[in-house]
């Protein structure tokens, strides 16, 4: 998720609710989580995955931005013949 896009994102909100307190910080999920149940935050703008973790689910989600990532490497690299499906991790 682009910071670029997130700051587009939060200005057109803002141009439409003048009144709009917002402050702004960096967390994880997990904290982000912990802090909107507690009532800390009204809203976290995270990246979560496709399938939640057992146990686990944000009380309403919307998808803002989906990306792809690609994985550049000299030809010669040896995992440049791999198949699509490897998993690097």
């Amino acid at each position: 998720m682009s910071i670029a896009n997130i700051a587009r994102l939060i200005e057109l909100y803002r141009r439409k609710n003048s009144s709009l307190k917002l402050q702004v910080f960096d967390a994880s999920s997990e904290e982000m989580e912990r802090l909107a149940e507690s009532g800390w935050i009204d809203l976290s703008l995270t990246i979560l995955p496709e399938q939640p973790e057992k146990g686990r689910q944000a009380s309403y989600s919307k998808r803002l931005f989906s990306e792809s990532y690609k994985v550049a490497m000299a030809a010669s690299h040896h995992l440049s013949e791999a198949p699509h499906y490897v998993s690097l991790i």
